[in-house]
């Protein structure tokens, strides 16, 4: 309709003369205002919203006819009245696609908008003769290069921007068809193809940056029993809630999909280990609380690995699905956290019981002084629990944070002088993961004393990602390492030279 519109005013343009003034210069420019007008209603109906203001839409084209109509005579302020009120509208749609965020590429929209940057110009220079050469505006109106350069810009602004509406709407159905290729029917969740595209994004920023991420591996208990007992309807049910749930109790950085047949899983981008726990625990509780039409409750078994920076995708699904095997084995309907040979008891807290975190003899590696320093960082980080209440003494907790602090630094140092003389593989990678925490750390120091950051965020942390996290998952490496080459004295007292 805009297209048609615009194609009526140039007619009457051409027709000058011939016709009625009223025809060819005010309905004419009326035309024009008229066709940006639906043009950028068009772009809001492509969109799926709605213009925020209704006069936005029809005020230019009353301004526009009521402008021409006051200075029909001034051919001056005509020419400047009209170019004024068209570059504002075509300013209108520039904003709406340049601000509007698309869930598809873009380049349709960045060739529309190079498009209505060429009218601009063009608008812009009719503009600046009729102001800076009044003179010379009768020559806008002549046969002449001037006016066939002009005719000419706006038919290529007029193709670029047609084109460039054709694209994005060829970009938003590739991008409909691929996300319908890359959906589970069903369940509304991602398929396997684009998990694994996930969890390898994932894998790539833990490497570069050491962005934590966790990946929860879900199945729910005795499927086949309810297909066979209720019917296969009733499974489909299952499947249908399972998946709502999913998608409705995690953060929207979060990224549930279906692995096959009954089995989900859930990558948990910027998620600690702890995270992951908790979000699981979460999940398991909320689907035994779900009513399902055949009035039996429904339970799911769930595996928590976190990343690791030298994981493939195999190796990150491979202990998510041992720990998922491991809450099988042992009863169903609990959650089982990667090879740490501990329960989600000892990483989540009931409502009747302070939190702790639990030390285990499956976190020692075997050097006296590594493991020394890993149970006083524990400990460390079980005082800041315990203090981190509403009464908390902000100044005890602040000496708490600078002790636990300083013993961290120590220890990084000491891991990396060990990993060092021992010319293990790992030695570049474990030392930047400890500068990254440490950066982490002062950053959120930083915030917390200018205000920028809450105490809670500092200290979820430094006691579940700096303290707990590193040490029972980064440090796992020093339980498959032979101190043999060590120092003697070194491998006693485990003490780092002066």
């Amino acid at each position: 309709m805009a297209l048609c519109v615009h194609a009526t005013s140039y007619i009457l343009f051409a027709l000058r003369g011939s016709i009625p003034d009223f025809l060819s210069i005010v309905c004419a420019n009326s035309f024009f205002s008229i066709s940006y007008a639906i043009f950028f209603y068009a772009i809001h109906v492509f969109m799926g919203i709605r213009p925020r203001k209704s006069w936005i839409l029809w005020g230019p084209p009353l301004l526009m006819t009521l402008g021409v109509l006051a200075v029909l005579e001034h051919t001056t302020l005509r020419v400047l009245w009209v170019n004024a009120m068209l570059f504002f509208q075509g300013l209108l749609v520039a904003h709406l696609l340049l601000t509007h965020k698309f869930d598809f590429p873009v380049r349709g929209r960045y060739l529309m908008v190079f498009g209505i940057a060429l009218s601009q110009v063009a608008l812009a220079w009719k503009f600046y003769v009729g102001l800076a050469a009044p003179e010379q505006v009768q020559s806008i109106f002549l046969t002449s290069p001037v006016q066939l350069t002009l005719y000419l810009i706006t038919f290529i602004s007029l193709v670029m921007v047609s084109s460039g509406f054709a694209l994005m709407a060829k970009e938003r159905s590739d991008a409909s068809l691929r996300r319908a290729a890359l959906l589970d029917g069903l369940t509304g969740c991602w398929n396997r193809v684009r998990i694994e595209e996930i969890l390898q994004h994932e894998l790539d920023l833990m490497r570069r940056y050491g962005h934590p991420a966790a990946l929860l591996m879900l199945d729910l208990d005795k499927f086949k029993q309810i297909n066979d007992q209720f019917g296969h309807l009733a499974g489909d049910e299952v499947l249908r809630g399972f998946g709502r749930l999913l998608r409705t109790d995690i953060r929207a950085t979060d990224v549930p999909g279906r692995w096959g047949g009954e089995e989900f899983i859930v990558v948990l981008p910027s998620s600690t280990f702890f995270d992951a726990v908790t979000l699981a625990e979460h999940l398991r509780e909320r689907l035994m609380n779900l009513n399902f039409s055949f009035g039996a409750i429904v339970t799911a078994s769930i595996g928590v690995a976190a990343c690791r920076p030298k994981d493939t995708i195999d190796d990150w699904i491979k202990r998510a699905d041992q720990a998922l095997y491991r809450a099988k084995v042992n009863g169903r309907n609990q959650v089982m956290v990667e090879d740490l040979n501990g329960s989600i008891e000892n990483y989540l807290s009931s409502a009747t019981r302070t939190l702790h975190l639990q030390w285990s003899k499956t976190y020692e590696c075997g050097l006296p002084e590594i493991d020394h320093q890993h149970r006083n960082l524990f400990a460390k980080a079980n005082q800041l629990l315990q203090m981190n209440g509403k009464d908390a003494n902000k100044e005890n907790i602040a000496v708490i944070i600078k002790e636990l602090l300083e013993e961290t630094v120590a220890h990084f140092a000491y891991e990396e002088q060990i990993l060092e003389q021992l010319s293990h593989p790992e030695t570049s990678v474990h030392a930047l993961s400890h500068r990254r925490l440490l950066d982490k750390t002062n950053i959120l120091l930083d915030k917390l004393q200018r205000g920028s950051a809450d105490l809670g965020a500092l200290l979820h942390f430094m006691i579940y990602e700096l303290t707990a996290q590193h040490i029972m998952i980064d440090d796992r490496c020093f339980g498959k390492i032979s101190f043999s080459e060590l120092p003697s004295a070194q491998k006693q007292n485990g003490r780092a030279p002066e």
